[in-house]
């Protein structure tokens, strides 16, 4: 089993991702990093925002709100919830079946596509490294993502920021990726209305 802990602010917007972000996003510094197609499968649970169940190329992952700090305010166009989260993972069987106690029925699980792309850094005393999608996953580092996904025939896009490591530095490395490791955007789609995690858009969604 893999554990990681993680702050991290997102935010999710309706229908597909605007030129002019697609633009702003690949004009981010670093090693832009674009992975191959998935569709990750997620547990829907209603009025829970707090903890996030899903399968990804045959690993099963886990997530719980540690802490939640509130609004943060980065930039006049740029403002969100920053979390904190700790998250689990671990292989399915070789047939790649769940667990018993995950089999609780089609209608509970949804599949999301994606199509992801993202800048990563290693942090080292304070200073991002930009990595390739080759380099080695960083003790300590932060990511930039733009993903477009799509559910229930549905399309959305979402931006994401997460720094991952030791629990005692994330909050300086989070701090250190928004000053340092983004283009502060000149348009005003992230707000803290469309901000939320993965569990708490999922929870607003219709039935």
């Amino acid at each position: 089993m893999f554990t990681v802990i993680t702050s991290e602010i997102r935010w999710f917007i309706p229908g597909n991702v605007p030129e002019m972000v697609a633009a702003w996003f690949d004009a981010q510094g670093g090693n832009m990093i674009s992975e191959p197609d998935r569709t990750d499968t997620y547990l829907v649970l209603p009025k829970t925002n707090n903890v996030g169940i899903k399968v990804r190329q045959g690993r099963v992952e886990i997530k719980k709100l540690i802490r939640n700090f509130g609004e943060t305010k980065i930039s006049t166009n740029l403002s969100g919830y920053r979390e904190m989260w700790q998250k689990w993972s671990f292989d399915v069987d070789p047939a790649g079946n769940l667990p018993l106690s995950f089999n609780l029925g089609t209608s509970q699980w949804s599949g999301i596509s994606k199509k992801r792309k993202l800048f990563r850094f290693a942090i080292e005393i304070n200073k991002l490294i930009p990595l390739q999608s080759e380099s080695p996953f960083p003790e300590n580092g932060a990511h930039i993502e733009l993903a477009e996904i799509s559910i229930n025939s549905n399309n959305w896009w979402t931006f994401g920021v997460e720094a991952f490591g030791h629990e005692n530095q994330l909050e300086n490395h989070l701090q250190l990726m928004l000053d340092q490791g983004i283009k502060h955007p000149e348009f005003d789609v992230f707000l803290k209305k469309t901000s939320m995690s993965y569990p708490g858009w999922l929870s607003k969604l219709p039935g």
